[in-house]
């Protein structure tokens, strides 16, 4: 979903040892892009309703009730929506500032939120992607198994016996009730994050390979890996602003970009499945996500006719939408 400027894009700098690398114009309109789509997509996923009742979500509910596909993909959509929210919020701050202003983050985290948000909605893609509901179901419970699994070692290390009994008599009951239709080895076996990333790659036309070194990169960038300093980061040449030769390294702001930009696709397209398999109409509330995130955004200098034009653009659509369906 596209969007207009978001207030000035200049003077934001990414922290470095002892000094602020300032983000080119190019970066941060590119930056600016991404936040105005992912508060639009937040603001629309947060309006997500249940299924229909003849929609193909509602069935694979009906398969399962105790642990509903809908639910969790939904779950998913909002982890991610929130991971992203909150870079946006990290780099393009929805207050009205001066050119003057510098905001100051730094590189690991935001690679840390890229990540969090490319796992989330890819989990979503892919429990949801399969245009068959057999495939779907075997996912969804996959995935049920998968945290259930995690949540009863989390509370057997806290000591909570009757918390960690409680998961694992519902991963059981899944068993048990998915027996008659799956094998105990095709719910088994080890999961990753990676297949999910791959396969949201490829049903998105997009680099598996190019995705997974971002995913890697964005891992070690989270655990403190010393080698993504050679990787991520790069010494320019020349002076600093400052005039100053040095040697210091700075990070490649593009891993950002582009990480940023795989994560936001990913929960486009989960948010797009969703809606289809529940029979939503997607384009009614990407509208209004995107009405409500101009309305929020306060108008960078000489910003103002730009942002009216914008909301106008949108008002006019959703106007032709809502006739188009008056006239059904």
């Amino acid at each position: 979903m596209g969007g207009p400027a978001e207030g000035p894009r200049t003077a934001k700098g990414v922290l470095l040892d002892q000094s602020v690398l300032v983000v080119s114009d190019d970066i941060m309109a590119t930056w600016t892009f991404l936040a105005f789509s992912i508060r639009g997509l937040e603001h629309a996923i947060h309006r997500l309703v249940g299924p229909s009742p003849l929609s193909a979500l509602q069935s694979d509910d009906d398969a399962y009730p105790q642990e509903k596909s809908s639910d969790w993909g939904l779950s998913y959509l909002k982890a991610s929506a929130e991971h992203l929210t909150q870079w946006a919020d990290l780099v393009v701050p929805l207050i009205a500032r001066s050119e003057s202003d510098v905001v100051e983050h730094h590189f690991r985290p935001q690679l840390t939120l890229g990540r969090c948000g490319l796992e989330a909605a890819s989990q979503a893609v892919w429990a949801l992607g399969p245009d068959d509901s057999s495939e779907r179901l075997l996912r969804h419970f996959r995935l049920v198994l998968w945290d259930l699994g995690e949540e009863e070692r989390a509370l057997t290390i806290a000591g909570d016996s009757a918390g960690a009994g409680d998961a694992r008599e519902k991963a059981t009951t899944l068993l048990s009730g998915a027996s008659p239709n799956y094998s105990r080895k095709s719910l088994g076996g080890r999961m990753t994050y990676l297949p999910f990333i791959e396969y949201s790659a490829d049903l998105q036309d997009r680099d598996p390979r190019g995705w997974e070194r971002l995913w890697r990169s964005a891992s070690g960038a989270a655990h403190g890996r010393r080698w993504i300093t050679k990787h991520s980061y790069q010494t320019p040449e020349g002076p600093n602003r400052q005039g100053v030769e040095t040697s210091m390294r700075e990070p490649k702001l593009a891993e950002i970009t582009h990480l940023v930009e795989a994560a936001t696709a990913t929960l486009t397209k989960g948010f797009s499945l969703y809606c289809d398999r529940a029979g939503i109409d997607e384009k009614a509330l990407l509208i209004n996500g995107a009405i409500h995130t101009l309305d929020v955004t306060p108008a960078g200098p000489g910003m103002e006719q730009e942002k009216l034009a914008a909301r106008l653009h949108f008002e006019a659509v959703k106007s032709s939408m809502l006739q188009e369906q008056s006239s059904l």
